[in-house]
């Protein structure tokens, strides 16, 4: 296994550029550095009664799984904290970044808890359970295939019963079966096997990080929504999220950056097992948008009250939740949750809610056996991974066609030089002159054309190897973490990936990891010669 890691700041956007070069301090609450962290840790006022009912519930959701058991008992100690990440309920997984989330908060809490052997950090991944997108995460992309599953939908994706869900897998199962994946097949079997799709994800991931420290918290439960209802009546009486991103929207708008979110005048929506309805205020009664349901104030409390899990905060409400449930000091997300993060301290300030450090989740490129090889035969070139196939094919044809520049600049220096002369004859001349310069370079640019289709064509094989090998680590032109699923990577993979990702990950350092899969026979042939 050959592992390089290149900074990943010089892909961010301008955004998030300036945030993690410290010119918006005011941005969150804490530096995204190991001395933010550690203010955290110290900030952090989580009471015993919070960490009473987030284990009781913790509890239910492990039963009989010992091992977690013992990591959930352990937060009732106040010098137990949390560092989270959190994702939709995709099929399988999902986009391989899903499991570098994980892995990067992994990564996170064990060089915390190396750094400040006084307290622990467990690492968390929360679930996003009451999403109801279903189309972003109903499919899986592999190598050989694109899987769909198709099922009646509409409520929190966390709710949808699992059932189907195999049958849709079974195509790939096979090839992963074939490629000597046999234990990850078994696995989401296992998981495709229980009641929901929150179920269902939370055994895949619990089975995946099977070595690891990490919990997986499904917060759609009854029980944790009350702990969050006086922040949600809030909100639907007072609209307080909408007034505190004035000031953030205003900034960004001021200083020419994007709003990656827009705050609604209620933040909340109203749900059940089938549907996801924003909540609007009409006067002096609230309503469930597109459905019969409404309130007067009275209602509306008493219902909050009683059934808590009716209702789910949208996107610039839930880290509010997640921060009001977990003792958490860092939240890992990728470049657009930050940048949406980004716009929240005034939100967590209104609620009188510590807000995390906001780190930037790693990110990898696996190449595989066949893809190292290729990449070998080009010489090797690491700078390759921050290119691209147009780029790489363009810098191959330059390197065998004829450089036809000097020939440019001594057409221009002729042509300028009898333009001169004709000038003193007729100025009329001089435009004539220009025409027929414009032929001759529209000339030459038509050999270069064809010079370079020639050697292209000459060299089709060598072509079509960096077409594969970007096709790899590119897929249809995007990063591979954002279009590949990841088992289906490790499929490929002759060495297991996720020890060698939790060796490289550092949140803090913000870089990508490259992991290339040497073929053992190639590297000893190699050194001999």
């Amino acid at each position: 296994m050959q592992l390089f890691q290149r900074d990943l700041t010089p892909n961010l956007s301008p955004l998030l550029k300036a945030f993690f070069n410290g010119q918006i301090p005011h941005a969150t609450a804490f530096t995204p550095d190991w001395k933010g962290l550690r203010l955290a840790l110290d900030f952090k006022v989580f009471s015993q009664q919070q960490r009473e009912l987030l284990v009781a519930q913790w509890s239910q959701q492990y039963g009989r799984d010992h091992e977690r058991q013992k990591l959930v008992a352990s937060l009732i100690s106040e010098r137990v904290f949390t560092a989270t990440t959190g994702h939709q309920l995709c099929l399988a997984s999902g986009p391989a970044y899903t499991i570098y989330k994980i892995c990067s908060t992994v990564a996170l809490a064990q060089l915390c808890n190396r750094t400040w052997p006084d307290r622990t950090i467990i690492p968390v991944f929360w679930m996003a359970s009451e999403d109801h997108d279903f189309a972003e995460i109903n499919h899986i992309n592999g190598k050989t295939m694109h899987v769909q599953w198709d099922t009646p939908h509409g409520g929190p994706v966390g709710r949808l019963s699992a059932q189907g869900v195999l049958q849709s897998l079974e195509p790939w199962l096979v090839w992963l079966r074939e490629h000597g994946a046999e234990e990850w097949a078994k696995l989401l079997e296992a998981a495709y096997r229980t009641n929901s799709l929150a179920e269902a994800f939370g055994q895949l991931i619990d089975g995946m990080f099977k070595d690891q420290d990490l919990l997986v918290l499904d917060a759609d439960r009854p029980e944790l929504k009350s702990a969050f209802a006086p922040i949600m009546w809030r909100e639907l009486t007072e609209n307080t999220v909408a007034s505190a991103m004035k000031s953030s929207e205003q900034w960004l708008i001021e200083h020419g950056f994007p709003q990656q979110i827009k705050a609604r005048e209620i933040n909340l929506f109203y749900q059940t097992n089938d549907a996801r309805k924003r909540i609007v205020r009409d006067g002096e009664m609230w309503r469930a948008i597109d459905s019969p349901m409404h309130w007067n104030a009275h209602e509306l409390q008493n219902h909050l009250s009683a059934n808590p899990e009716c209702f789910s905060p949208n996107v610039a409400l839930r880290p509010v939740y997640q921060e009001v449930l977990l003792p958490n000091i860092a939240y890992v997300g990728g470049p657009g949750e930050i940048q949406y993060w980004l716009q929240l301290k005034p939100v967590f300030d209104a609620f009188d809610v510590q807000m995390p450090v906001v780190l930037l989740r790693d990110s990898a490129v696996l190449v595989n056996q066949a893809s190292a090889k290729k990449w070998r035969k080009w010489g090797a070139d690491e700078n390759m991974f921050q290119s691209n196939f147009a780029s790489e094919l363009a810098k191959m044809v330059q390197e065998h066609a004829v450089d036809l520049t000097s020939a440019k600049q001594c057409m221009l220096d002729v042509m300028e030089s009898l333009k001169q002369q004709l000038s003193e004859i007729d100025p009329s001349l001089v435009t004539a002159a220009d025409m027929e310069l414009k032929k001759q370079m529209q000339g030459l640019e038509t050999i270069e054309k064809k010079m370079a289709k020639v050697i292209r064509q000459k060299e089709e094989i060598k072509s079509q190897q960096l077409k594969a090998f970007f096709d790899d680590i590119q897929p249809n032109g995007e990063p591979q973490d954002r279009y590949c699923n990841f088992i289906d990577v490790q499929a490929q993979f002759g060495i297991p990936i996720l020890p060698a990702l939790l060796n490289a990950f550092d949140p803090v350092s913000r870089k990508v990891t490259i992991i290339v899969d040497v073929d053992p026979s190639t590297t000893a042939r190699e050194s001999q010669h």
